[in-house]
């Protein structure tokens, strides 16, 4: 399995609407997603099953329905443990998805760094439209190393 963490868009300003929640991707945010999209088509195998777990959180949402629309091949489920840092209901779920998928889970900072850290052990930070790969190696620990790590600026090059 390879679990892609990816960090949500480019939004507006915190404080910008009443509810933080609501906050929607600007339209830099939105068109840096649509680059990240098409290359991460290309980084992604595809013959195996893709799924799109997202936190409900508008921002988040909306990154992850472009990154749906790019590749073209996959579902998209809300998934509440990523906007509440629930790790250990995060990981019972992973745990049940099939072994030959790439799940790629659209969330927040600074929880999919401190994930990224409980999974591999490495300290990054991802920038907005930023992701990571981690091959998952040791399946009921949740436990894996990391196949690529890419910055927002990067995906101009791979797109």
């Amino acid at each position: 399995m390879k679990l892609i963490l990816f960090r949500h868009g480019i939004a507006q300003e915190r404080g910008s609407k009443e509810d933080d929640d609501l906050r929607e991707l600007t339209s830099k945010g939105s068109d840096k997603v649509k680059i990240a999209g098409k290359g991460l088509k290309k980084l992604i195998n595809k013959n195996e099953k893709i799924s799109i777990w997202t936190s409900p959180l508008v921002r988040a949402t909306q990154t992850a329905t472009i990154l749906h629309n790019s590749i073209k091949k996959s579902d998209i489920s809300v998934v509440d443990s990523i906007s509440n840092n629930d790790f250990e209901s995060f990981k019972k779920q992973v745990l049940s998805q099939l072994e030959d998928m790439t799940l790629i889970v659209v969330g927040h900072s600074p929880y999919l760094n401190e994930w990224c850290l409980k999974i591999t052990g490495v300290n990054l930070e991802l920038k907005k439209g930023g992701a990571v790969c981690i091959e998952i190696i040791k399946k009921n620990e949740l436990q894996g190393e990391i196949l690529w790590f890419i910055q927002p600026k990067i995906w101009n090059i791979i797109k």
